[in-house]
């Protein structure tokens, strides 16, 4: 049961985030040669599969289990506290939508609890999450530094794209 349990989100995970750079590979957030690139025949995102299948490898090979899960669950938290967070930002805020209970109260707590547990990993899994998160930010300084077209799309402007072309 665990094997095949194991097996299952493996398949799940290395779909999805070969998905997610699809996805950043078409906005050009990522290099858009490699990362954009679907095989004519099969209709998938061939290479990001592929890339997404190496470090899968490498990782069970190198990588302890603990780190591995408490990495998963840094992600996961972080990113559901910062869903929780832009819910109030989109309609508590910007919206003045004044629903408190449904757009203050209840994004807020599921921010707390996110954090709470997030703050219960072991500090080898913060330490490299936060390391990996530090990456992305410089990643991102250096990207929308370096172009204008980047600096627009992040600026969420409707007319911007990140090549530059029209939508």
């Amino acid at each position: 049961m665990i094997i095949a349990s194991g097996v299952a989100s493996a398949l799940a995970s290395q779909s999805a985030s070969s998905r997610l750079l699809l996805g950043m590979g078409r906005d050009n957030v990522m290099p858009k040669k490699f990362f954009g690139y679907i095989h004519p025949k099969y209709k998938t995102p061939v290479n990001n599969i592929l890339l997404m299948s190496i470090a899968g490898i490498i990782g069970a090979l190198s990588l302890n289990m603990q780190l591995v899960s408490d990495l998963v669950a840094f992600g996961g938290l972080l990113g559901f506290a910062f869903v929780n967070i832009c819910v109030i930002n989109h309609y508590y805020i910007k919206n003045k939508q004044r629903n408190v209970l449904k757009y203050l109260i209840i994004p807020s707590l599921g921010t707390i609890v996110c954090l709470y547990i997030l703050w219960g990993l072991s500090t080898a899994g913060k330490t490299v999450g936060l390391l990996w998160l530090g990456l992305g930010f410089i990643y991102l300084i250096v990207r929308s530094s370096s172009s204008k077209e980047f600096k627009a799309f992040l600026s969420n402007k409707e007319e911007a794209t990140i090549d530059g072309g029209p939508k």
